[in-house]
């Protein structure tokens, strides 16, 4: 689905067939805000990220060291995984995203910054759907994602006229 088929769909849903609607002067407080928001959210991702890796070295000196010990008896050695570098992906490329997108939505002007955020919420989206089908996730992981699409494509379709081309 390109773009402006995604954007033309939340504009019929959460917007024109929207239940309710944001109040003017809400609008506006999301779209003065919304830029700090994204560059708090993508700090902290990237901080995340760093943890998750620093973690993840430090949990993989214990599991060499397991491995040694399984491996004098006959045991079967393990590792970090798939999804150790998966969610470590995930949380820098959003990261990333939140804090590219802080000049454009700085500059209401540009809807840049709007498309950026919209590809940050579909990305987790995709991540979250994509856990819930491994061994680390589970039906709550779908829904999960589910509320969390819904409720970022409904922000966004409602403040999306703010932001022009």
């Amino acid at each position: 689905m390109s773009q402006a088929k995604l954007e033309k769909t939340m504009d019929e849903y959460f917007v024109d067939k929207a239940p309710f609607q944001i109040p003017a002067n809400g609008k506006k407080a999301l779209v003065e805000w919304l830029p700090w928001i994204s560059l708090i959210f993508g700090v902290l991702s990237l901080l995340a990220a760093l943890g998750l890796w620093h973690a993840g070295h430090t949990v993989n000196i214990l599991v060499d060291y397991a491995n040694t010990i399984s491996q004098a008896y006959g045991g079967e050695t393990v590792s970090l995984g798939f999804m150790y570098y998966i969610a470590l992906l995930a949380l820098v490329v959003e990261g990333a995203l939140m804090l590219i997108a802080f000049p454009g939505l700085r500059a209401k002007s540009k809807k840049r910054g709007w498309d950026i955020l919209l590809l940050s919420t579909l990305l987790n989206f995709i991540y979250g759907i994509f856990v819930a089908f491994t061994d680390y996730g589970s039906i709550g992981n779908i829904i999960g994602s589910l509320i969390g699409v819904v409720i970022g494509l409904y922000i966004l379709a409602q403040i999306k006229s703010h932001y022009k081309k």
